[in-house]
């Protein structure tokens, strides 16, 4: 994927449990100074990855469907994604990519 006015600072966080991987879930965190933070997704990032997550229900996540489930077990070296974004400044389309390895 080829990127024009790319902003490379963004920040993607993956949670996984074991289980069969049918998408990504996507948001939007915007960093107004170095204590003030706006997150359209959890009201709170997990300890851990066996942690439940909690959503903010008044903003609006994203879900990305993959083409190829895979099961994905977090023990295991193997559970990964690959992933490219580009977010184009002029336009403010943000275009994605996901593939389990």
């Amino acid at each position: 994927m080829t990127c024009k006015n790319v902003c490379s600072d963004i920040t993607c966080l993956f949670h996984f449990s074991s289980g069969v991987c049918h998408g990504v879930v996507l948001w939007m965190e915007f960093e107004l100074d170095n204590h003030t933070t706006v997150s359209t997704g959890l009201l709170q990032l997990p300890e851990n990855f066996t942690d439940k997550l909690t959503w903010d229900p008044y903003t609006q996540q994203a879900v990305y469907f993959l083409t190829d489930n895979k099961t994905i077990d977090i023990n295991s070296t193997q559970a990964k994604i690959d992933y490219s974004v580009c977010y184009d400044t002029k336009t403010g389309n943000i275009k994605f990519q996901f593939q389990l390895v």
